[in-house]
């Protein structure tokens, strides 16, 4: 298992290449195939082909096939069908051809679209009665809620969450645990980008990107370490953070004009050295630290979760850091480090809750085990 998964409180390894029922993600492309597949073998089709280029999902959209079709043996559900030898391709299509109700007398190809052309190149092979599908890669706007629906499953979230938004059964949810990882949208841009919405390409650079992120302080994961996972793998279609010299020239000149600006309107302002010699903040910060809806948030929280610590109630302090996290979402409060701040010592009181309650269970497993002895 990944190095990384204590490093972010994960639970199970959210890219491993290894398909996983838990974490599909039904995508526009991936719902509409699986349900026109579903849909015709109802319908009574013979022969379905269903094409994918490597590591488009073929196998993961398999094993949602057989799970559709539990007590349905004359369906054959083949998977990599484009690596059969030419007698064995022709055995399946002429079986799926016969009309007795013989086991794999309906059939469902899934291959390389190679196996488009392996087919017509069968000698007799009839093309009208064949149905044919294909799974095209993520869209971009489907990349970072896949990514995101991976990291909450493997956070220890939901597993009956599938979809991008406007299917109908798509929520974003608020993250499970202020150590997860945190994509920025430059990051997921460059995922997109280098992946070409292919979801194994899409795994291997996150794997890469958490591995590489484990050992930075910071949870968020930015733009900057992505472009540099990308030029290492060597994929094509990454923009390129470079920048040509007299542009950094100009952004540094931009940058002291702005610091000089600000500094002549601070001193306008009344902004003095106080007696001790200590600079007084400017009137931004001042503002910044008097923020009395997160403050009486904040208290309320400690207040509450030091009674439900004591009592101990551990589920209802999981329910108040999501209350946290939820009334971060909706204000689309900015001070994301006061957050973790209050969210750490809930945390540390849930753990304490924890340690009180496997006592109290404890002590009464032992008064149990007494009273039936006796």
């Amino acid at each position: 298992m990944p190095s990384y998964l204590g490093r972010f409180l994960l639970v199970d390894a959210p890219f491993l290449p290894t398909p996983d029922a838990r974490f599909v993600y039904r995508s526009e492309s991936f719902g509409q195939v699986l349900d026109a597949v579903v849909h015709r073998i109802e319908r009574g089709a013979r022969l379905i082909v269903v094409t994918g280029d490597e590591g488009s999902g073929k196998t993961t959209l398999c094993l949602e096939l057989s799970r559709s079709f539990p007590g349905r043996s004359a369906v054959a559900v083949v998977d990599d069908a484009h690596d059969l030898d030419g007698d064995q391709l022709k055995a399946l299509v002429e079986k799926a051809g016969d009309h007795e109700p013989t086991v794999g007398a309906q059939a469902i190809l899934v291959g390389h679209p190679r196996l488009g052309k392996q087919l017509q190149d069968m000698s007799g092979f009839d093309a009208s009665a064949v149905h044919r599908e294909h799974l095209s890669p993520l869209l971009e706007r489907e990349i970072k809620d896949y990514i995101e629906r991976r990291l909450w499953v493997g956070q220890g979230g939901i597993t009956a969450l599938s979809g991008p938004a406007g299917n109908g059964n798509s929520k974003r949810l608020p993250r499970r645990n202020i150590r997860g990882p945190r994509f920025s949208d430059a990051a997921i841009s460059l995922i997109a980008s280098a992946s070409q919405g292919n979801p194994r390409q899409i795994n291997e650079l996150c794997d890469e990107i958490l591995d590489r992120a484990s050992g930075h302080a910071s949870n968020r994961i930015g733009g900057r370490l992505v472009a540099r996972v990308v030029r290492n793998r060597g994929l094509p279609d990454a923009p390129s953070t470079d920048r040509p010299r007299w542009l950094a020239l100009t952004a540094v000149g931009l940058g002291f004009g702005v610091v000089l600006a600000v500094a002549v309107l601070a001193y306008q302002n009344g902004w003095r050295l106080n007696p001790q010699g200590q600079h007084q903040p400017a009137p931004l910060v001042q503002r910044a630290a008097d923020d009395r809806p997160f403050q009486a948030l904040r208290k309320t929280t400690l207040d509450r979760a030091t009674t439900l610590s004591t009592m101990p109630d551990v589920k209802g302090l999981l329910k108040l850091r999501d209350d946290v996290l939820l009334w971060e979402h909706d204000t689309q409060y900015e001070n994301h480090q006061a957050i973790d701040d209050l969210l750490t010592e809930v945390e540390r009181l849930t753990n304490e809750a924890r340690a009180r309650r496997l006592a109290l269970d404890r002590q009464q497993f032992l008064q149990d085990a007494k009273r039936t002895t006796r």
